[in-house]
């Protein structure tokens, strides 16, 4: 008889032959559609079925038999009315059971509390829970009173404006309701109760699904009415003593076969294209659930109804489904998408009303902008009822997974400011609702599905033309029939690009160009410091402080003229084209201007790295022969200090400090060395006779424009030449890879890599040849927490607010790990918040999608707070990026990462990503300007023949490759190498070529060391797997024939470590317990724990460590300034240390190690494929630096600087 009541309607419809086939006007249609459901026969249908519904079974939990009657209710009358394909899909659903419960206050009076129990929560046992009570108003308040919740009732009262901002508290609120629980139970309470997320109540508790944090044990929690909440509230805030009795039955068993009911209105033309509406049909068990969501349900139904009852078919397929278990997190609608992933490509729009069916305002719709204009197109045919509004938004539990794959969402917009009073209630009846809301929301439902599926098109989607970008192949074989041959960008198989325009040969003629094209446009930013404080550290320590200013930009103009002034006044010191000048300073604007002027009168620029000690800064100048050394006067003392060993020097430039110049020690002329301030030099040159034939002299292409010392990893630098037309290459190269993300009008860049590394001396140089403003910072003023930045104040990434960066993997892996440690000191709540909208983030990037709405909710927060909210896009180089590090910076911090690898003797050229690869752990592929082949290392067994992917040493060729190596580290000249006319350098490192053309470093030569037993210990992939520990912040892994093991030094984070060792060791000075036995087995757990994790093989972990109390920082000499290691140093260093380790070895980890070696015993043939497998499955080979023979490692002098 029910069944018969719903479709009489239809029948009466159908009766009158209301037959609109010939499809002769969209407004037609959806004119009759409007007229039927306001005045017509369905006027009424939709809230009578909701009626019948809400009345006859009433509310439907989760896993419970009453939601199996209303979906066997709805199919059966969908199936009498006779829609298509209507038919049930099978899921496994939770099943939670409430059982009986009750709370009463005992204290300061007895009488009842309005609770009801949360979804997921266990319940009290037998006897029930009685305690004193303990009101918090946030998870804040509750850390502080933290001993005062033990064996108490933890009562939740957060406070909100709900009349202001509903949904915002409601998400506020909600945190409570779902990890209150957890977060009580770690302070020992007995249970939790919360207030309920209700916008106003009349004693009417509010439930919803909680969850349980399983680092702590599980309490019962449930839901207060608002009134009670702020009673108990009250009388505490009187001191008056509470009591609460708590009684709960409530209890999940185990899951259950649960169903989606899905039903059609099949297209005319198209009907393996789709549209979805939906609904959820599961409510909670209180109250009818008519509005949530019985009600999106109906109208949803209604939709088909309405359609068939017409006799009218849009040319697409309109499908509703009514989905089971929402209330539970989505549970069936995740099981559906993932049954019917295939249909994302054919699906227009996904549409789902689960904010009630109050009176309808439009559409809150989510998609590309050229999608919405569309969708208000539509919006227009609803005039006659006044619900035309499209408004950002429409997302939904159940629809959320086909919106994060691209699919176009929607959600009905109505007049629902009073939906939280009655949500998750009893209050949540038919008496909330009224029959003309119910009808004209059917119809905006039914406008808007009929509409979008009788369109020509799909609706456009946000990931248009991006896939063809993603998958293409990106480089090949120059002969194919050739394995060997050279790999080269597809653009470029007949020809490299080599030159950035026609008339740029060599970087002299830079300036000019920039003068006439930028005169007035800004260029280099400098922020003022206006003041310095010493600030006492902890550890005794005096820190200074810097109070900083703004950025101010001086112009192309300006610059131009500084270049040529100081140019004028080199000259003026007899330098001659071809001489060479030194450069040994910090990064700062007077670096590039100098670097500019020297480049324009054909004089060679030598660099030195300003962190080198004064042993390796003596080699180089020497070495070189300089007469004149630019410098800061920070750094004059360092000169001073070798003023006697520098004989050929006659004058030291200086830029003046930058902080409190006029205090700073002004340097003194001694041992015939002349000390001249930067402002004089270009006084000096203003004034100046030059003759014009000297003034207008320009190198040539040949010319070497550099010699750059590279940091000396392995003791003392060696210099690379490095030609004007090497330096244009690279360039080249990198401006065509970068180009297409920047703005070069609005975006800034920021400078705080040393210019000493060619890698930032490329990008600076191409940024100032583009035309793109450039700040100034340092390491020590970049963040609001760097060294030198006050308290209070504002880091140079917040007050600059760049768009692009360079940046070292090691700052990227320390920022991840800063925010990981952060985000496991929040809430469980906010925790799990995190991780789940990470998880679908990550999916998304590597299925090629974007995540705006994720972006905006969660993730720009991090981009904000880190690196100033408008960075769009970074050049990592100088080793390859973890692999789980590049989804953390593309995810969390919302960059495009072009990950990119080259070496000092190739300009930082090589390959660089695009910005529409998705994949990680590669490197990208070759540039325009150069080319790559690999050649079989037979070794370690890596040849050009492999499959699935050919593999070998890494060769770069082209004119990126650098002239030579200069003076002493010209014997290492062999690794230049000239094949079929073009120059190679053979990098050591060992590529695989993926069928894309994309390259991955899966190894190198001299970074293998093997063990006494035959294995190849790859150091730097087991050191990076290492320091993915929280307490560690760098480490040396040790390696010898003569043994069977590893050994490990260990660099730790101090605050971290203190953290660790005051939990475990009931002491916060850790470095007292660097000899301690356990002390050292806990962080050998640690090393090893983080090697499985990484996948290291048994036979590389290390089984003996030593905790170090000195920091590894470029200043001690143990590090580079990209925070790569200088093996030599640390062998040096430690060597004593390293013989003792290997001594100790069976003593330190005993057991661990008896049973690593009992896995390790293999025939050769296993050890080889261990060894293959071990190279297949590194994702994250950094590039390695370079040892001596001996305990450390065995590496050549070939070091990455890109």
């Amino acid at each position: 008889m029910l069944c018969l009541l719903l479709i009489l309607p239809i029948i009466s419809v159908t009766s009158r032959s209301c037959n609109i086939n010939d499809h002769s006007s969209s407004n037609a249609i959806t004119d009759r559609i409007i007229e039927l459901v306001t005045h017509g026969a369905f006027r009424g249908v939709t809230y009578n079925r909701l009626a019948a519904l809400a009345d006859t079974i009433g509310p439907r939990l989760c896993g419970n038999e009453s939601l199996t009657k209303a979906i066997d209710w709805v199919q059966n009358a969908m199936i009498n009315e006779g829609l298509d394909n209507v038919h049930i899909e099978e899921v496994q659903i939770p099943h939670w059971v409430r059982g009986e419960e009750h709370a009463r206050l005992l204290q300061p009076r007895n009488t009842k509390l309005s609770m009801l129990g949360l979804g997921n929560s266990i319940g009290t046992g037998a006897k029930g829970i009685q305690a004193s009570v303990l009101v918090v108003r946030s998870f804040d308040e509750l850390n502080v009173r933290c001993e005062e919740a033990r064996n108490k009732i933890v009562v939740f009262n957060p406070q909100c404006d709900w009349k202001t901002q509903p949904l915002s508290c409601y998400g506020s609120v909600v945190s409570y309701r779902f990890a209150g629980a957890s977060r009580a139970a770690k302070c020992g309470a007995l249970a939790s109760l919360s207030r309920s997320a209700a916008s106003r109540s009349i004693d009417s508790p509010h439930t919803g699904v909680m969850g349980y944090d399983p680092a702590y044990p599980k309490i019962p929690a449930g839901s207060l009415s608002v009134e009670h909440a702020d009673m108990l509230d009250r009388f505490q805030q009187r001191n008056q003593s509470m009591e609460i009795f708590l009684y709960m039955e409530a209890q999940t068993l185990p899951d259950v076969i649960g169903y989606n009911l899905v039903a059609e209105v099949q297209g005319s033309t198209l009907p393996d294209e789709t549209v979805l509406v939906s609904g959820h049909l599961d409510s909670w068990d209180v109250g009818q659930g008519a509005m949530d969501d019985g009600g999106g349900a109906m109208i949803s139904w209604t939709v088909l109804s309405l359609l068939h009852a017409l006799n009218i078919r849009a040319k697409r397929t309109i499908r509703c489904v009514l989905w089971s278990c929402e209330e539970f997190g989505g549970v069936g609608a995740d099981q559906y998408f993932d049954a019917h992933e295939s249909e994302v490509p054919k699906m227009s729009i996904v549409m789902e009303s689960d904010l009630g069916v109050f009176h309808p305002q439009g559409l809150q719709f989510q998609g590309k902008p050229e999608a919405q204009q569309i969708i208000e197109t539509i919006s227009k045919q609803l005039t006659s009822i006044n619900a035309t509004q499209v408004v950002s938004g429409g997302g939904g539990e159940d629809i959320d997974p086909w919106v994060q794959h691209g699919v176009p969402g929607a959600s009905l917009l109505n007049d629902n400011w009073d939906y939280f009073a009655y949500h998750h209630s009893k209050g949540d009846t038919m008496n909330v609702l009224n029959s003309t809301d119910v009808d004209l929301a059917a119809a905006v439902w039914a406008v808007y599905a009929f509409s979008i599926a009788d369109l020509d098109n799909l609706l456009p989607r946000k990931n248009d033309g991006k896939s063809e970008k993603q998958n293409r192949i990106r480089a090949k074989l120059t002969d194919d029939n050739d394995p060997s041959s050279p790999y080269r960008a597809v653009e470029v198989l007949d020809q490299l690009q080599t030159q950035l325009e026609k008339k740029v040969h060599t970087l002299a003629v830079i300036p000019d160009l920039c003068l006439k094209r930028y005169a007035d446009k800004e260029t280099m930013g400098i922020r003022e410091i206006l003041d310095v404080e010493e600030e006492k550290q902890r550890n005794g320590e005096i820190y200074k402080k810097f109070i900083l200013g703004e950025y101010k930009f001086t112009t192309y103009r300006e610059a131009c003229a500084h270049i040529d002034a100081i140019g004028r006044g080199l000259l003026s010191l007899d330098a001659k084209p071809g001489d060479k000048i030194l450069i040994f300073s910090e990064t700062r604007s007077e670096w590039l201007l100098t670097a500019f002027a020297a480049f324009q009168h054909g004089l060679t620029l030598v660099t030195l790295l300003p962190t080198l000690n004064e042993e390796a800064a003596k080699h180089a100048i020497n070495e070189s022969q300089v007469k004149i050394i630019i410098t800061s006067q920070d750094l004059t003392s360092k000169l001073e200090n070798i003023s006697n060993h520098i004989k050929n020097v006659r004058h030291i430039i200086y830029f003046r400090a930058l902080a409190k110049p006029q205090t700073a020690k002004i340097p003194k002329d001694k041992n015939n060395i002349h000390y001249i301030p930067l402002a004089k030099l270009e006084e000096q040159g203003k004034n100046a006779y030059i003759d014009d034939y000297i003034l207008q002299q320009r190198p040539e292409k040949q010319d070497i424009a550099v010699i750059m010392y590279t940091s000396g990893s392995t003791g003392i630098p060696k210099g690379v030449s490095i030609t004007h037309e090497n330096i244009v290459a690279a360039m080249t190269g990198q401006k065509e890879r970068a180009l297409p993300v920047i703005d070069v009008d609005n975006d800034i860049y920021i400078a705080y890599l040393p210019l000493a590394h060619i890698l930032e001396l490329c990008c600076e140089i191409l940024i100032f040849y583009m035309g793109i403003k450039c700040g100034y910072s340092s390491p020590q003023t970049l963040t609001d927490q760097s060294t030198a930045v006050k308290h209070g104040q504002k880091g140079d990434m917040q007050v600059l607010r760049p768009h692009l960066m360079t940046c070292v993997p090691t700052i990227l892996d320390r920022i991840h790990k800063a925010v990981n440690e952060k985000i496991n000191q929040t809430n469980f709540f906010k925790r799990q918040l995190f991780y789940l909208a990470y998880a679908i983030k990550v999916k998304r990037l590597e299925s090629g999608l974007d995540s705006p709405y994720l972006n905006r909710l969660i993730f720009s927060h991090f981009n904000q707070s880190i690196l100033g909210g408008r960075l769009k896009a970074m050049l990592c180089g100088g080793a390859v990026l973890a692999e789980d590090t590049q989804r953390f910076v593309q995810a969390a911090l919302c960059a495009t990462v072009f990950q990119g690898y080259g070496l000092t003797e190739t300009c930082a050229a090589g390959t660089i990503a695009d910005q529409f690869d998705i994949t990680s752990g590669r490197t990208g592929y070759p540039l325009v300007s150069c080319e790559i082949r690999l050649v079989n290392w037979d070794e370690g067994q890596f040849k050009v023949t492999d499959k699935p992917n050919p593999r070998g040493e890494i060769l770069i060729g082209g004119k990126v490759v650098a002239k030579e190596y200069f003076g002493e580290a010209s014997k290492e000249n062999v690794n230049f190498k000239e094949i079929n006319g073009t120059s190679y350098f053979c990098t050591g490192d060992i590529g695989e070529i993926f069928p894309d053309g994309t390259i991955k470093i899966v190894d190198r030569k001299k970074d293998l060391i093997k063990l006494r037993g035959g294995e190849y210990v790859s150091l730097n992939k087991v050191e990076t797997a290492i320091n993915k520990s929280s307490i560690i912040d760098n480490c040396c892994v040790c390696a010898s024939s003569s043994s069977e093991h590893t050994v490990a030094l260990i660099c730790p984070k101090s605050k971290e470590m203190a953290s660790f060792t005051e939990k475990n060791f009931n002491e916060k000075d850790w470095q007292k317990l660097v000899d301690d036995e356990k002390f050292n087995d806990a962080i050998l757990k640690e090393v090893q724990d983080a090697c499985k994790k990484g996948g290291i093989e048994g036979f590389e972990v290390p089984k003996c460590i030593k905790v170090v109390t000195d920091a590894w920082t470029p200043e001690t000499g143990l590090v580079t300034d990209a925070l790569k290691l200088k093996r030599k140093a640390i062998e040096q260093k430690y060597k004593d240390d390293i013989e003792q380790l290997y001594e100790d070895e069976p003593k330190q980890g005993k057991s661990k190690s008896n049973k690593d070696d009992s896995k390790e015993k293999s025939d050769d043939g296993d050890k080889k494929n261990s060894k293959e497998e071990s190279n297949n499955k590194n994702d994250s080979t950094g590039n390695p630096t370079e040892v001596d023979e001996g305990v450390v490692s065995n590496d050549d002098d070939n070091k990455k600087n890109q």
